[in-house]
């Protein structure tokens, strides 16, 4: 994520803030340099993959010249960069200079704004006004055929099982309710938020607390089976209140392979759990939360953590057979094509393929200036993921790397993809007092060609004083719906095929959409 000023006013965005003012403030203006006014642009390549930068320089009352900046690829809004000082052909920003040839300036772009590269950007002055840039197309606004309360932020994923929707809140809840109405089946209470997607296992239900157990209950009625610290040694809860916060939004759900779990944990573990009796038969630490599932390919389990690393081990004892450094956080979990390639998001604004024999990198594009926080989704030859402050989900060719399509979504892509058939589901996440005008939405989006189907806007309602709504949640779909849990505390249905009424037509007929 390219966080220009702080989300939440953390020390994460600010720090990145203070780093882009200190490289481009504390400019004043000799006389003759008055031709320097108007718009600049750039379009820095990282591996063919093109960025855009927009530097707008104008005369100030005090006739100084000032400059602000603007990022398109994330829609975000102009920023004040300071004022412009100017020795000859020497244009100085703070420590950084620009080496100008009449109507070119070009710069080699610090570190806090291009992760992991050495980037040389030539920004161009135009003649003439950068066109507007055409609206997004959403498709067709659809409501909700149902909603379900629950008064509590909604992080962890949603499981469809046997006509039942199981889904976890930020008050320590796991709920079950009908899939086909929303009405509540039961509920049951753990001692920390479920973050985790809960998943099937026999006629049973798994899932991660942030009280630091891993559970398996009765899908019929929520009974404990068992319970089992996942904790390298005395019992600890999970705690993501820090000083130095990371986004460290998600708990890793289970991977369920021949009578055996494989969880990841909040402490950095890699965890084998015999699931019949909750047992742990091995146990791999790495150096950051593990916070998405590993994923299961013949004798191999691929896990990735916060320590930008990316782990294969053998399914029976944990050996470690080969890891990979990324270049950055791996905060979702990886998705496997065809046993031969591992794909991974990084918060070095990377998707990487790697191969899952030898754990070298096949191909990666970069978003620029956008985390890849949402994990990979393999559908067929084609592999899509999205991007975070870039709001967008884009498709690529799973063996080859080339973009197919993207599609431009009203925020933050957080949470896994869904598919059903050719349609991908996408939630977005909207924050106040942030540098990108991001807005909440759930999406439908053709495979094939990445084109709007319908769309859901809701009010950017936050609850418990947070910044940030929208669709952070996992959806799951069956056969009619796609489940979606919000930041709002409810869980949405909306109807895959028959499509019931707009948004327009819903404020005619309220009690189509049942609140339970």
């Amino acid at each position: 994520m390219f966080d220009i000023t702080s989300k939440h006013r953390d020390a994460a965005g600010t720090a990145l803030l203070a780093g882009i003012i200190a490289a481009w403030s504390c400019m004043a203006v000799a006389d003759d340099a008055a031709d320097l006014t108007g718009t600049w642009v750039a379009y820095p390549e990282i591996r063919g993959h093109p960025g855009e930068l927009i530097i707008y320089i104008e005369a100030s009352p005090e006739e100084t010249l000032t400059a602000s900046i603007e990022l398109p690829q994330i829609e975000s809004r102009r920023l004040s960069i300071g004022e412009v000082t100017v020795d000859g052909d020497v244009v100085r920003v703070g420590p950084l200079e620009f080496d100008r040839d009449g109507d070119v300036m070009s710069t080699v772009l610090p570190n806090t704004f291009i992760a992991n590269y050495t980037v040389t950007a030539e920004f161009q002055k135009l003649s003439e006004p950068l066109a507007e840039r055409p609206p997004r197309e959403l498709g067709e606004a659809v409501w909700p055929a149902w909603r379900f309360e629950t008064q509590a932020s909604i992080w962890g994923g949603a499981l469809v099982s046997g006509g039942a929707v199981y889904f976890g809140n930020d008050s320590g809840k796991l709920f079950a309710v009908d899939a086909s109405d929303g009405t509540s089946l039961w509920t049951i209470e753990t001692d920390g938020a479920v973050r985790s997607t809960p998943v099937s296992v026999d006629t049973d239900i798994l899932f991660q607390s942030d009280d630091g157990y891993l559970y398996r209950v009765a899908s019929d009625d929520g009974a404990t089976v068992w319970r089992v610290s996942l904790a390298r040694g005395e019992h600890q809860a999970t705690d993501r209140s820090t000083e130095d916060p990371f986004y460290d939004h998600y708990a890793s759900a289970v991977t369920v392979a021949e009578g055996l779990g494989y969880v990841g944990t909040y402490e950095g573990d890699v965890v084998c759990i015999d699931l019949a009796t909750g047992d742990v038969v091995w146990r791999v630490e790495t150096g950051g939360p593990v916070q998405g599932q590993p994923v299961i390919s013949g004798d191999r389990v691929v896990a990735a953590s916060f320590d930008q690393h990316v782990y294969a081990l053998t399914t029976d004892s944990g050996e470690t057979v080969w890891k990979t450094e990324v270049g950055g956080t791996v905060p979702s979990y990886p998705a496997i094509h065809g046993d031969s390639i591992v794909f991974v998001g990084t918060r070095g604004f990377d998707l990487i393929a790697l191969d899952l024999e030898s754990g070298q990198r096949i191909w990666d594009y970069y978003f620029w200036f956008s985390w890849v926080d949402s994990p990979p989704l393999v559908a067929g030859d084609t592999v899509l993921a999205g991007g975070s402050d870039g709001g967008a989900v884009l498709a690529f060719g799973a063996e080859s790397g080339e973009k197919l399509w993207e599609f431009d979504t009203t925020g933050s892509v957080w949470a896994p993809l869904a598919r059903s058939g050719n349609t991908i589901f996408a939630g977005a996440v909207g924050m106040r007092e942030y540098t990108v005008a991001h807005e909440p939405g759930f999406f439908a989006i053709d495979l094939r060609t990445g084109e709007a189907l319908w769309n859901y806007l809701p009010d950017p309602i936050a609850i418990d004083g947070g910044t940030q709504s929208g669709f952070a949640a996992a959806p799951a779909v069956s056969s009619t719906h796609v489940f979606a849990g919000s930041l709002d505390g409810k869980l949405y249905a909306f109807p895959i095929h028959d499509l019931i009424s707009a948004a327009s037509e819903y404020e005619e007929s309220p009690e189509d959409d049942p609140l339970y």
